[in-house]
């Protein structure tokens, strides 16, 4: 049962000794409440629950992943980037437009946070995406465990979605591509 308050709807779950001192645990570990857990638990199982169903994703082990980016060229991973990012613009504004009706550089930039810091792609280890007050240039940083391959894909799927869907253009003055780690930097055209 649950219990309307303002915009919010209050729940109970029952939880055995087991998963309660797990939730404990995460929490002291994570320093956030044990809503806040479950709520973000809840939503990560919706979303891949999700995308498994109802958007041809299969997951695999990173090392399989690593492996597939260490034998690529890099025609090969600029062409699946540039697929990939085609696919993920798509799904994105049709998304957009169903919940507001447009679709907006900001829009984006709370996607991309959400997605790649949940961890549900579970692509990077820390990201931020931060667009600047006059929404005149963007700045994207990123750490993952993969290789200077996967970097280099990571590069071209942003550009590709932010040049194609919003008109920002890489500044290749203030780009940083490393083995683990990439650092771009858009400007609005």
């Amino acid at each position: 049962m649950s219990k309307k308050t303002s915009d919010s709807y209050t729940m109970g779950i029952r939880l055995d000794e087991t998963e309660s001192e797990l939730l404990d645990k995460y929490a002291l570990m994570l320093k956030k409440k044990k809503s806040q857990i479950l709520k973000e638990a809840f939503r990560f199982w919706i979303m891949t629950r999700d995308n498994v169903e109802n958007r041809e994703f299969i997951f695999f082990p990173k090392p399989v992943i690593k492996r597939f980016f260490e034998n690529t060229n890099e025609a090969t991973i600029k062409e699946y980037a540039k697929e990939h990012s085609e696919r993920f613009l798509g799904e994105f504004k049709i998304l957009m437009l169903d919940k507001k009706g447009e679709i907006t550089v900001e829009d984006l930039v709370v996607n991309l946070n959400q997605v790649f810091n949940i961890g549900l792609l579970n692509w990077f280890r820390v990201f931020e995406a931060k667009l600047d007050k006059e929404k005149k240039s963007m700045q994207i940083y990123g750490l993952h465990s993969m290789d200077l391959n996967f970097s280099n894909f990571l590069k071209e799927f942003i550009v590709n979605i932010l040049d194609k869907g919003f008109n920002f253009h890489l500044n290749s003055c203030d780009e940083s591509i490393m083995e683990n780690a990439i650092h771009l930097t858009f400007i609005k055209k």
